[in-house]
C-alpha cells in the first residue's frame, strides 16, 4: 500500500508568496540578486592615482548598506521500513525551508543580520537575529540569537552542505547546535590559518559554554586541510535524556506515518549534567573533498541514575564532476557556496556513511537494553544549475541495532529529492 500526503500549509505558501514578489520586485530584493549574479565582479574604471582612487572610493563608500535574500527549500522523502509505522512505503512533500533574510551593514564595523521563517505551527518568527561588531583587529563581538559555532557541518550553511540533511550524527546532541529560544554573546578571531571561538548562551533549559578551535596548515584555492575540535558544556537543572534521530530523513517528522528512532528513552528529572565535544576533519584537493567528525556526549545521571554517552561518527566523500572545488572560508571555519563555471552547471556525487551509537543503565530503553546503535548510508547527486538554483537528490539505506518500529522493522531505505532556489 502507498500513501502520499502533501502538507500545502497555507500560512507558508502566503509567506512564499510575499517572499517571491519581495525578493522579485522589491529594489532591495533586485539589487541583492545583481549583487549575487555579478559576484563581486566591477566594470573597468579608468585609471586614477592611487591617492586619489581611494579618496573616492571612501567618499563614495555609503555608511549604510543592505542586503535582501530568500532561501526557499521544497523535499519530497518517499521511505519505507524502519523510517514509517508499520513499515509500509510513505511519501510527503513538504516546505523544508523558507527564509527572509535581512543584512545591514554600518560604518564597515558594524553588521546586523535578521532571519524570518516560519515555525512548526506556521507563524512566521525571528528566527535569528545577530548584531556584530568588526572594529577590533582581527576580532568579531556578536550578540543576539544565533547558532552556536560547534562543528564544520553545522557551521557551513544549510544551502551549501553536499547532503540534503546533515549527518545523523548530530541528533545525539541537538542541543549543542540549537539556537531555539536562545539568546547568546560570542567573540570570535580568525587569522590566516586559524579560527577560533568561545561563546556564552542563554537557552531554555539552562545555559552553555562552546569553544571551537580550528586550524587549517593547508589553505590554497583548491586546496584545503582542515583540522579542528569544539566542546560545549551546559548547566541545567534537569534533563529527561531522550535520544531521537530521524536517521537523515526530515520527512519522517511531517507526516503522522513517519517512525522517529528512539536510541534512549526519556527519564524524570535523570540528568543533571550535559557535555559534548566533536572532533573535525576535512580535506580538499581540487574537485575531490574528505570530511569526518567525531562526536561524543555524556549526561550525567542524577540522583544514583546512570550516566548516558551517546557518540557518533561520519565519513563523506564527495566528487565534482565538472571540477569545480569546494570553496573554504577560514573565517567561518566552513565550506562556502560551490559556484558552477560551466554553461551547464556543477555536478557533485557524494557518499555518507553515519553510526550512531548510545549506551546506559538497563533503562535506555524499555526491552532492558542498555546499548542502542544505528548506521546510515547516504549515496547522492547534486546538481548546482546556477548561482540560484540547485537541485539533489539522496538515496539512503538505514539499518538499527536494538530500536525498531511498530512492526519490529530494523531497516529501511529512503529516497529524499529537494529544489533548492536562492533570490
Amino acid at each position: 500500500m502507498n500513501r502520499c500526503k502533501f502538507h500545502p500549509r497555507a500560512p507558508r505558501q502566503a509567506l512564499a508568496a510575499a517572499a517571491l514578489a519581495l525578493g522579485l520586485g522589491a529594489p532591495g530584493g533586485l539589487a541583492w540578486a545583481q549583487q549575487a549574479e555579478q559576484a563581486g565582479a566591477h566594470p573597468a574604471q579608468p585609471a586614477q592615482p592611487a591617492a586619489s582612487a581611494a579618496s573616492a572610493a571612501a567618499a563614495a563608500e555609503p555608511p549604510w548598506r543592505f542586503d535582501f535574500g530568500v532561501r526557499m527549500q521544497v523535499d519530497r522523502d518517499s521511505f519505507d521500513g524502519i523510517y514509517s509505522d508499520d513499515g509500509e512505503d510513505v511519501a510527503v512533500t513538504y516546505l523544508r525551508r523558507l527564509r527572509l533574510e535581512f543584512e545591514a551593514r554600518a560604518f564597515e564595523v558594524w553588521r546586523f543580520k535578521l532571519d524570518i521563517a516560519p515555525d512548526e505551527e506556521d507563524v512566521a518568527i525571528l528566527d535569528s537575529a545577530v548584531v556584530s561588531y568588526h572594529g577590533f583587529d582581527a576580532l568579531v563581538f556578536s550578540a543576539g540569537r544565533f547558532k552556536p559555532d560547534f562543528g564544520l557541518e553545522h557551521a557551513t550553511s544549510s544551502k551549501w552542505v553536499t547532503g540534503i540533511e546533515r549527518s545523523a550524527v548530530w541528533d545525539l546532541a541537538p542541543d549543542a547546535v540549537e539556537r531555539e529560544g536562545s539568546w547568546g554573546l560570542e567573540l570570535r578571531h580568525a587569522g590566516a590559518h586559524h579560527h577560533a571561538s568561545v561563546g556564552w548562551f542563554n537557552k531554555p533549559d539552562g545555559r552553555a559554554q562552546v569553544l571551537r578551535a580550528v586550524y587549517a596548515p593547508l589553505l590554497q584555492p583548491g586546496r584545503v586541510l582542515h583540522l579542528g575540535a569544539a566542546f560545549s558544556r551546559e548547566d541545567i537543572d534537569t534533563s529527561n535524556g531522550r535520544i531521537r534521530t530521524r536517521l537523515a530523513v526530515r520527512g519522517v517528522s511531517e507526516t503522522d506515518e513517519g517512525h522517529r528512532v528512539t536510541l534512549a528513552d526519556k527519564l524524570k528529572n535523570g540528568f543533571d549534567s550535559d557535555h559534548a565535544g566533536v572532533l573535525e576533519f576535512a580535506f580538499v584537493h581540487g574537485p575531490f573533498s574528505l570530511q569526518a567528525e567525531a562526536l561524543q556526549r555524556k549526561l550525567g545521571g542524577a540522583g544514583g541514575q546512570s550516566d548516558r554517552t551517546a557518540r557518533g561518527q561520519y565519513l563523506q566523500l564527495a566528487w565534482t564532476l565538472t571540477g569545480e572545488a569546494r570553496p573554504y572560508d577560514i573565517e567561518g571555519a566552513k565550506f562556502k557556496e560551490l559556484r558552477p563555471t560551466g554553461k551547464y552547471g556543477a555536478w557533485e556525487v557524494f557518499y555518507r556513511h553515519d553510526r550512531l551509537e548510545v549506551n546506559g543503565g538497563p533503562d535506555l530503553l524499555d526491552d532492558g537494553a542498555s546499548q542502542t546503535r544505528a548506521r546510515v548510508d547516504v549515496l547522492g547527486l547534486n546538481w548546482y544549475a546556477s548561482r540560484r538554483l540547485k537541485l539533489s537528490l539522496n538515496q539512503l539505506w538505514a539499518h538499527t541495532d536494538g530500536p525498531v518500529n511498530d512492526v519490529g522493522d530494523d531497516r529501511g531505505r529512503a529516497l529524499s529529492l529537494r529544489l533548492q532556489v536562492l533570490f
